[in-house]
């Protein structure tokens, strides 16, 4: 939620009022502005892109029309605020090719805001999935995830349909990019927004969710779950 507070005179003090909508200047990004700030030296020289991608739909809502669910496509000032306080879900569709999904970036505002995003859990999907799909991983944690890897390790790899990434927003940058377990393909991504910092926050405040990979040239051998 945004932090922005207005202060008003009463006899002989201040009180502070209610939030109210900030009136931010934000400073105008082209894509080409988000690749550069986004893509590292070492991805690259190992020819990564960061792919395009839309939203499709999501179940959050939004504090208001200033703070929508498409301003997270783009890493600048636009944050997007939801009214849930959890378990906000989002579907990406990626554009273009085929593509290899290697990497989930995702970045929560450094200042200002009071819900950023902690945790999240990532799934790449072939077909448009259906939210109520994956009710059971609400509440996940890094912890679950680990048993779900070592267990899928035991059996003999993934199956599609388990999460792809789970991620940690740094406490610190406000920031994380997260390897995929193995590399995926599909058009279709959904991101769960499980919880913010500080857990009893009202909602979750994000700025940047985007993906790094590759595009499948034709021909391409068998890598991950591709």
């Amino acid at each position: 939620e945004a932090q922005t507070h207005v202060l008003a005179a009463s006899s002989s003090h201040f009180s502070l009022l209610l939030p109210i909508a900030p009136m931010f200047r934000f400073r105008h990004h082209n894509r080409r502005d988000v690749v550069e700030e986004v893509l590292t030296p070492h991805d690259k020289y190992l020819g990564t892109k960061l792919l395009t991608a839309r939203v499709l739909r999501h179940d959050g809502g939004q504090f208001s029309d200033d703070y929508n669910c498409n301003n997270l496509l783009t890493n600048n000032s636009l944050v997007y605020c939801s009214d849930k306080q959890k378990n906000v879900n989002i579907v990406f569709l990626l554009e273009g090719p085929v593509d290899v999904i290697s990497h989930v970036d995702v970045r929560a505002p450094t200042a200002g805001f009071t819900a950023p995003v902690q945790d999240g859990v990532v799934f790449v999907c072939s077909e448009n999935p259906r939210i109520e799909d994956f009710a059971e991983y609400d509440d996940y944690r890094r912890a679950d995830y680990d048993a779900l890897i070592a267990e899928r390790e035991r059996e003999g790899g993934l199956k599609e349909t388990d999460p792809a990434a789970f991620f940690t927003v740094d406490k610190a940058t406000r920031k994380t990019s997260e390897p995929l377990r193995v590399p995926r393909c599909g058009r279709f991504v959904l991101v769960k927004l499980i919880r913010a910092e500080p857990v009893d926050a009202s909602n979750i405040d994000v700025q940047f969710v985007g993906f790094k990979g590759y595009t499948k040239p034709h021909g391409f051998p068998s890598e991950g779950l591709c």
